[in-house]
């Protein structure tokens, strides 16, 4: 069957395609060039391809505007047909977009079984080959089968291949078992996304692809959710005799770049001096703008060493208390030094604690954990492994307040009651609480346990704690 041009409404009965074939009759092949085709599968069977129980199918569309929607199977019949290719229980189902506007949805069958958009049906028994080379595809389906792709536990292999277009789909791959999926592209206006990739991708070395608005190279797996675009315009970083990588900046568009410190490791005695593109110099921090593909090489200078450190601590010492934080900065000699690196350690940890040992801002933050005196020490990871230490005491808190608990205010003339204090911060250092009446004749208190002897009537303020 051959569609040219035209507009075609298309419903197929029970079991029967709107476009293709019927119940046992396989579809053969659909060709659509041309016009505007809507077509809705009758029960278990595709869109545009396969009947409910036909055999294999191919489907080819190279223009014109196609919406094909698979229909799932109500009682007594099995599976749910994809949008365009097979039918619940269908074949094996070749598609071919090259061109056009295609919408497909696919659908789910009474047990939960659910087809592919473009693809296989819930139960196909054969291979599912999916190629896009050009147009615009949108494909969804329902429950967890694939935009693209296969759905089946009877499938066969379930290849996929990408090499232009513009293609936007729900999933892409085989819900159970793997998939072949290879990405490629031919225009600078092709783009992919998926909402996940379930399969073995398989990305065109010598055409990358790039996150839209991320200047980020796409590397496998694949992020789903996000556009992939043809890398078009890139900034590779070389070290030039340095280990390590940079991450490449990549986009489909011209864009403007601030060039980064390096991330390689330099040469022994190295430290970075400029970057070099196409001939001119541009230090960091610089902005670029990248047109095409570019190489940032690294210019590498003699390495300005550490020599001496110091540590400053931010609090007054006399105010360095359990309980709280303590922040201290390392100083270095030569204040330029290069590589200003620094491993704290805290020669005591059960009085104070480094949070993060090693700091590339010279920065340290340390937990106080208990009273007592520790040392602070911090060494420049350069090559000379200079270091320095802090002798720090660590006092304990004060007493900020004492609340005093009564099991009741009011008390008979013999009767006896248990005060209890709260001690405030719980961390205090001195938490000892000695017991006092302001009567003595109306209530008396034992100093160390806090127990309260009604003596005769009349009013006493406290008991209080101190």
């Amino acid at each position: 069957m051959t569609i040219n041009g035209g507009t075609i409404n298309a419903q197929g009965g029970v079991a029967a395609a709107g476009i293709g074939g019927g119940f046992l009759s396989g579809a053969g092949s659909v060709r659509i060039a041309g016009g505007t085709v809507v077509a809705i599968g009758g029960s278990s069977a595709a869109g545009i391809g396969s009947g409910g129980s036909a055999g294999p199918v191919t489907v080819e569309i190279s223009g014109g505007v196609c919406e094909a929607r698979g229909k799932g199977a109500p009682e007594g019949y099995l599976g749910a047909g994809a949008g365009i290719g097979g039918g619940g229980a269908s074949g094996a189902a070749t598609i071919k977009v090259s061109g056009g506007r295609v919408s497909a949805w696919g659908s789910t069958d009474r047990y939960g079984g659910a087809a592919a958009g473009i693809g296989g049906g819930s139960r196909t028994d054969g291979d599912v080959s999916v190629e896009i080379s050009g147009g615009t595809v949108l494909s969804e389906t329902e429950g967890k089968a694939q935009g693209i792709g296969s759905a089946s536990a009877y499938s066969g292999a379930t290849t996929i291949r990408f090499t232009g277009g513009t293609v936007e789909a729900d999933r892409v791959g085989a819900q159970r078992g793997d998939a072949l999926i290879s990405l490629s592209w031919t225009d600078a206006s092709d783009a992919y996304k998926a909402r996940a990739w379930n399969g073995g991708v398989t990305l065109d070395a010598a055409r990358p692809f790039c996150y839209k608005y991320q200047q980020r190279l796409v590397t496998t797996p694949i992020e789903g959710r996000l556009t992939i675009v043809p890398a078009i315009h890139m900034l590779l970083f070389d070290g030039a005799g340095a280990s390590g990588q940079m991450q490449t900046r990549a986009s489909h568009e011209p864009f403007s770049t601030v060039l980064p410190a390096s991330d390689f490791t330099p040469p022994a005695g190295k430290a970075l001096d400029e970057w070099e593109i196409d001939g001119t110099r541009y230090g960091v921090g610089d902005r670029f703008e990248v047109l095409g593909n570019k190489v940032a090489k690294a210019i590498w200078r003699e390495a300005i060493e550490v020599d001496g450190i110091s540590i400053a601590c931010a609090q007054d010492p006399s105010t360095i208390v359990m309980g709280g934080h303590l922040n201290a900065t390392a100083h270095f000699t030569p204040e330029d030094a290069d590589d200003k690196r620094v491993l704290w350690a805290s020669s005591d940890e059960s009085v104070a604690r480094v949070e993060s040992t090693t700091s590339d801002t010279a920065g340290c933050r340390l937990e106080l954990v208990s009273e007592g005196t520790f040392t602070l020490s911090a060494t420049a990871l350069g090559p000379k492994n200079v270091t320095a230490d802090l002798k720090i005491t660590v006092l304990s808190a004060p007493v900020a307040r004492i609340n005093v608990v009564l099991p009741h205010t009011v008390m008979i003339v013999g009767d006896r009651a248990q005060a209890t204090a709260e001690v405030l911060p719980e961390y205090a250092g001195n938490r000892a609480v000695r017991w006092t009446s302001t009567n003595t004749a109306v209530a008396v208190v034992d100093p160390k346990t806090g127990e309260i002897d009604a003596q005769g009537p009349g009013r006493a303020d406290g008991p209080s704690g101190g």
